[in-house]
């Protein structure tokens, strides 16, 4: 077990909300870190299913803190832990994720050399119900942070590892966003550093078939927040004023329709449509009417929202795009295998 005896170097924040099911290999693969001078604080978000009894269990070793609070959600939650921790870095754990043994200190080596990084992430491994045990790796991403965040974010947050210092110095996370509540936070965040992803696979998301990416409701939300962190962050470089800070939640009433959340959402609903679930699809191609289209997004909106018992929708369109669907993810997965090989290859050498 951890000795605390010194500063403490790396903490660990993981929030629980009914997830009896998925806590104990969870919180072992944290017991299990390399890392020197480390502590786990678990927050309980009010939980009703067994999970604070079950938490308890583990109250005892030295080197882990057990918070629990009322219902106030993930984002209110993550900050409560986060405060009460005392790591000069700070690593996220998504609950019933797995950190591999490495992952602490190795993100933690890499802030310790690289003052000019505010964020470390991983390679990791995703298991979900769409996607099953695809690794996941990045690949043509902008070097600058803040550009490669208005494109997408390369991180899956439970992976992340920041600097404490710079998380008191942006005001954390915000409680505003019920939702994409790390993509905002890391924009801010790159106002004052850059960031590094490891080329190894040291974390693991499991997500279970209630988590927002399994819900496409929640899910549609959360496509809404994200667009709105990204305009929020355009207008505070642009202008030194955030919108958020300045008005409040009323601030919402600004976004604009946007040209990349609408080609977002037709993507999305056409995927869902074809892959998934064709009520689903509805929803977003009827959210994407709303935004801001390009030609190539209104024509796949026109295509994608034929009726479902239409003859071109059934016989032609359907089959087609399924075909292109599993093209891409065939050729995905071949870039991921020809990577594989050579970080293989590049590792093999080193040795």
């Amino acid at each position: 077990m951890v000795e605390l005896s010194a500063p403490t170097r790396v903490s660990v924040v993981t929030v629980y909300y009914n997830r009896v099911q998925h806590i104990g290999g969870s919180i072992h693969s944290l017991l299990a870190q390399t890392c020197p001078n480390f502590e786990i604080v678990i927050v309980d978000d009010g939980s009703t299913d067994g999970t604070w009894e079950m938490l308890q269990s583990f109250a005892h070793l030295p080197n882990v803190r057990l918070l629990r609070q009322a219902n106030q959600g993930f984002t209110a939650a993550l900050n409560n832990g986060v405060r009460a921790s005392t790591g000069a870095y700070v690593a996220v754990h998504g609950s019933g994720d797995v950190s591999y043994p490495e992952r602490l200190v190795k993100q933690a080596e890499v802030l310790d050399q690289r003052e000019d990084v505010a964020v470390v992430g991983c390679v990791y491994d995703n298991s979900e119900s769409h996607n099953a045990n695809v690794q996941k790796w990045l690949t043509g991403l902008d070097p600058d942070l803040y550009r490669q965040l208005l494109r997408h974010d390369p991180f899956t947050h439970g992976c992340v590892m920041f600097r404490r210092e710079l998380y008191d110095r942006v005001g954390g996370y915000r409680e505003f966003f019920r939702f994409a509540q790390d993509r905002d936070f890391l924009l801010r965040l790159s106002d004052h550093g850059g960031y590094h992803i490891l080329p190894e696979t040291l974390y693991r998301r499991n997500k279970p078939a209630d988590s927002v990416n399994n819900d496409f409701q929640k899910s549609l939300i959360q496509e809404y927040f994200a667009d709105f962190a990204v305009q929020l962050a355009i207008t505070r470089r642009s202008t030194s004023v955030d919108l958020l800070d300045k008005y409040g939640h009323a601030a919402a009433f600004l976004r604009r329709p946007s040209r990349r959340l609408g080609l977002r959402l037709v993507n999305s609903g056409v995927r869902w449509r074809v892959t998934w679930d064709d009520e689903a699809g509805w929803h977003y191609l009827r959210a994407a009417r709303d935004e801001g289209l390009s030609l190539r997004s209104r024509l796949l909106l026109a295509v994608g929202s034929l009726p479902t018992n239409s003859w071109a929708w059934r016989k032609v369109v359907k089959p087609a795009l399924g075909e292109y669907l599993n093209f891409v993810s065939y050729r995905r997965a071949q870039r991921e295998r020809a990577l594989q090989k050579l970080r293989l290859d590049a590792d093999a050498q080193q040795r």
